[in-house]
């Protein structure tokens, strides 16, 4: 390589060691600055790709959250879209009821024939429970999630042969065995949770819900079971059993029944009248102690739905 520090007067050993030495120093400062541009260019088109990727791939997480909101509230409009005015209404329908139920006795009505073909057939929406929990729309709600399917209503819809306490304690055995629903009765519970999310508060909330939120409520839509539970706002029948406070100078049994009057009641919800309130006693002293030390509360609710099938 020529160089100003090199002439031909030097001696050709020495011109050809100076001239060596200035090519590697060249070299040396050359090769740093080019591996020092690729690494700007290399690092310039990495953040460009992370750019491109990471705006690219909220893009679609945004037409997927999008998509599932849509899905959401699609099948809350379809399961809404599918009740009346009356269903809509159902939640304070059924509170008035059981309000003006549990408030002084008014006397039996027997405007519903239990041995007609079919009478209780109907769709129907059940709860029982104390009597003082039936007050406010609060404390509606709560007794109607302690109300399960329970002997009363089963052996009201498929009542013992006799009130013998044979016939009696059998049916109380299977009404604890059995696991299959009742085919068209739905509990007041169910209604609430249909209620919940049928309301258009609840569609604001899915339109506003950010990824988070709308995997809850996705999961909770899911668990609620629109397309069975729907059906309770829809029920014809409101049968409502409301429990008196019970003899407390009496001991109670093993599963708390004791002797109490209970309300029985059955509402047309279609035509918003009371078809039947009877109000009854029932005391689980007349089975015998084999008998009731298990089956107490069953026993007393099959015999007195039997005995409104046989008045």
């Amino acid at each position: 390589m020529a160089t100003l520090l090199t002439n031909r007067r030097m001696a050709p050993e020495l011109r050809e060691r100076v001239e060596r030495s200035v090519a590697g120093r060249t070299t040396s400062h050359t090769k740093p600055a080019r591996f020092r541009a690729i690494l700007r260019f290399l690092f310039l088109i990495s953040v460009i790709a992370t750019i491109v990727w990471t705006f690219s791939h909220n893009r679609v997480a945004a037409r997927e959250l999008e998509r599932r909101r849509s899905a959401l509230l699609s099948e809350l409009r379809t399961h809404g879209g599918s009740l009346d005015v009356r269903a809509r209404g159902a939640i304070a329908e059924d509170e008035k009821f059981l309000h003006d139920l549990a408030g002084p006795y008014e006397g039996d009505v027997a405007a519903f024939d239990f041995q007609a073909p079919g009478a209780l057939a109907q769709r129907i929406v059940y709860v029982r429970g104390p009597i003082e929990a039936f007050t406010s729309g609060a404390s509606i709600q709560n007794a109607a999630g302690a109300s399960l399917d329970e002997a009363f209503v089963r052996c009201l819809l498929d009542p013992p042969r006799s009130r013998k306490e044979r016939d009696v304690l059998s049916k109380a055995r299977a009404v604890y065995a059995a696991t299959a629903p009742l085919p068209n009765v739905y509990r007041l519970y169910d209604a609430y949770a249909a209620h919940v999310f049928l309301q258009p508060a609840f569609e604001a909330r899915v339109r506003a819900a950010d990824e988070h939120e709308l995997t809850t409520f996705e999961k909770r839509v899911e668990r609620a079971r629109l397309g069975q539970t729907k059906s309770a706002l829809a029920a014809q029948l409101l049968v409502a059993v409301l429990d008196e406070p019970g003899d407390l100078k009496v001991p109670a049994d093993l599963d708390g029944e004791r002797p109490h009057d209970v309300r029985v009641a059955i509402v047309d919800l279609a035509g918003s009248k009371v078809l039947f309130r009877a109000r009854r006693h029932v005391d689980p002293s007349g089975w015998s102690e084999k008998s009731r030390v298990e089956f107490a509360s069953a026993m007393d609710s099959c015999a007195l739905a039997y005995d409104l099938h046989h008045p």
